[in-house]
């Protein structure tokens, strides 16, 4: 697949919302205010990510199908589709509840020890939020692959050919390198939910039907 469609849009709109998770308040207020994923969470639906990452896995649902030239039935394939964005939706919670505990534990250990205080600016910065935007979308995008090519497997017995495939406009890293090309049996070793195979990882999957030879 030509990866995430409209990625760059899509990252900035993630970068955006992300930023705005995280309240202007004082030092205080996020030390004394206990790290939660449940509060996360609501803030990731109030701000509007729950949404943005459902369209993306629909669309790339979509451009899925349309890339493996499916001409049957497209809604039992996605049929229960929702639960990748409510799984993404908990996983991001924990991974901001984990960075806040992060940052009260550096900055308590900081204060016990006499050194200088870690600066509110640090609790959640822009580069923190792009590698978010940019690892979170590829995740999204996998699974929406993936659990589609699950689908046709049990309700049509299709089986799908999926290659890793490089983001040309990424410096791309040594891990990234050596998967280029490989079929799943190869990549899933590692990697068993196809790409990020690293934070800030562009990689994506690229689908073809395996038609059988008569």
């Amino acid at each position: 697949m030509a990866d995430v469609t409209d990625r760059e849009k899509r990252e900035q709109e993630f970068l955006a919302l992300l930023l705005v998770l995280w309240p202007n308040e004082s030092p205080h207020y996020w030390l004394t205010t206990p790290p939660s994923i449940n509060a996360f969470t609501q803030r990731i639906r109030r701000q509007g990510i729950t949404d943005l990452v459902r369209d993306v896995t629909v669309r790339q649902s979509q451009d899925f199908l349309d890339e493996i030239e499916w001409d049957r039935p497209r809604v039992d394939v996605f049929s229960g589709l929702d639960i990748v964005t409510e799984v993404f939706e908990h996983e991001l919670g924990r991974r901001l509840a984990n960075h806040h505990a992060d940052w009260v534990r550096e900055y308590r250990t900081a204060e016990r020890e006499g050194n200088e205080l870690p600066d509110l600016a640090d609790l959640y910065t822009k580069n923190d939020a792009k590698r978010e935007a940019i690892t979170s979308l590829s995740t999204v995008a996998s699974r929406a692959e993936i659990f589609g090519k699950n689908r046709i497997k049990d309700l049509y017995d299709e089986s799908i050919a999926s290659i890793w495939q490089l983001d040309p406009f990424s410096n791309v890293c040594p891990i990234c390198m050596g998967l280029a090309g490989t079929p799943e049996r190869i990549w899933r070793k590692e990697f068993p939910g196809g790409p990020p195979a690293h934070p800030n990882c562009r990689c994506h999957i690229s689908h073809s039907l395996i038609v059988p030879s008569r």
